[in-house]
């Protein structure tokens, strides 16, 4: 009786089935673990980025939020004033009758005052409150004021905006005075400039005259000076040596 051989190659394919069978049971529980720690890991990683994200970006985040959430307040109609008011006040000029009587400059109807600087000036204003009777300066008057010989009739229409009231209010940065040289004053007639800021320095002696060119009796209120020590000066002073 004759044998037939084993056939190794129908047990080679059974194994190898048997194998792959058991990868793929293998892998599909890997993957069905992988599946079941998908959203772990997905926020795990989502936490890990905001916090990085937060930590980059949190001050500006903030900032934006208060700028967003808290009143912002308006910007001032009148800066120049506002800083002025932020700077040393040297009163020059107080409750002083001035006019012109027949169109002539009298002495005890106009000021002189001398000024001493000590130390550099970073930025000064001229101020001034003026009037007749008691209402502000109409187009037949005017304030006159020279600062070591240079100025004249200041221009009304050029003051620095400043808070209005009875009388005529007006303020000028020293470096930029726009005047009129020669009446008659009018203010469709175009100024000059006059910048003052030379006057101002170490050791000077500045003479300030002023006057209020009107027919009729005329008042300066308040003619006062503000200025603003340079950083490399902080000790600056300018006094009143003399006012006649």
């Amino acid at each position: 009786m004759s044998h037939k051989p084993f056939p190794w190659s129908t047990v080679t394919l059974l194994v190898m089935t048997v194998l792959v069978v058991a990868s793929i049971f293998w892998r599909q529980g890997s993957l069905d673990k992988a599946q079941d720690d998908l959203p772990a890991n997905i926020s795990k990683l989502v936490a890990e980025q905001v916090d990085s994200d937060l930590q980059e970006n949190l001050p500006r985040l903030i900032s934006e939020e208060l700028k967003r959430s808290l009143p912002q307040q308006p910007s001032s109609p009148y800066p120049d004033f506002d800083s002025a008011q932020k700077m040393v006040l040297l009163p020059l000029v107080k409750g002083f009758e001035s006019w012109t009587p027949k169109g002539v400059v009298q002495p005890d109807k106009a000021k002189t005052v001398l000024m001493v600087e000590g130390g550099d000036v970073a930025r000064a204003y001229l101020y001034i409150r003026a009037r007749v009777g008691e209402q502000p300066l109409t187009q037949w008057e005017s304030v006159y004021a020279k600062i070591d010989n240079v100025g004249g009739h200041l221009f009304r229409p050029l003051s620095l905006p400043v808070p209005s009231g009875t009388e005529s209010r007006l303020l000028y940065a020293v470096n930029s005075v726009p005047y009129l040289p020669s009446e008659p004053y009018s203010e469709n007639r175009k100024p000059v400039l006059a910048d003052w800021s030379p006057s101002f320095r170490e050791g000077a002696k500045i003479r300030f005259d002023v006057f209020i060119s009107s027919l009729r009796p005329a008042t300066l209120d308040e003619v006062a000076l503000y200025y603003e020590c340079a950083p490399q000066s902080a000790s600056c002073r300018i006094s009143v040596e003399s006012s006649e």
